[in-house]
């Protein structure tokens, strides 16, 4: 448990969390002998760093993590939380959310953890999440280019054949301008 600043046990069909190992941020308001998972997460959200709030709005929605975590029995998310002492230093956490139970295919339980990284591991964690936005934005175009085919040769083609009838040079007033807008 040494490398986890929390760990929690979170039933998504109740709504609840229980503490496992208690974050100094992350603290379960108790009602009864479980926490409620929302609010929990929602009461959370006010340490952590503001470009980061949008993802644990989501996070605190039951839905959202059913879904988040269907396909998937492990997800890691990496954001930064406001210093306790100083809140405008910003300190680099990580979210890992594992899956324990399943029922019908649908995440029933999970086990959230958090972990205190250091700046390097997190700037590469980030650099991980850029590229693979960018593998899925590539991966995406191809897509729409393999479904779009034929239309795509049109234009292509259409573009071309207009370029090569005239010499490159040529290609600066308003009609062609306007003409080539239509093939980008």
């Amino acid at each position: 448990f040494e490398d986890y600043s929390g760990i929690y046990y979170v039933n998504l069909n109740r709504n609840s969390i229980k503490t496992i190992m208690e974050s100094e941020n992350f603290i379960v308001e108790k009602d009864g002998l479980d926490g409620i998972y929302t609010e929990t997460v929602q009461k959370y959200m006010e340490s952590v760093s503001e470009e980061y709030i949008d993802a644990w709005k989501k996070m605190s929605d039951i839905n959202y993590m059913k879904e988040y975590l269907r396909n998937e029995d492990h997800r890691e998310y990496s954001y930064m939380v406001k210093n306790r002492i100083n809140p405008e230093k910003k300190e680099w956490r990580r979210c890992i959310s594992r899956v324990v139970e399943r029922r019908n295919g649908e995440p029933v339980t999970f086990v959230h953890s958090f972990m205190v990284i250091d700046e390097t591991s997190a700037k590469e964690f980030e650099l991980y999440r850029k590229i693979a936005e960018q593998k899925k934005v590539l991966e995406d175009t191809i897509q729409w280019y393999i479904d779009n085919q034929d239309k795509t040769k049109y234009n292509f083609g259409n573009l071309f054949s207009f370029l090569f009838r005239k010499p490159i040079g040529k290609h600066t007033d308003d009609k062609d301008r306007m003409i080539c807008s239509q093939f980008t």
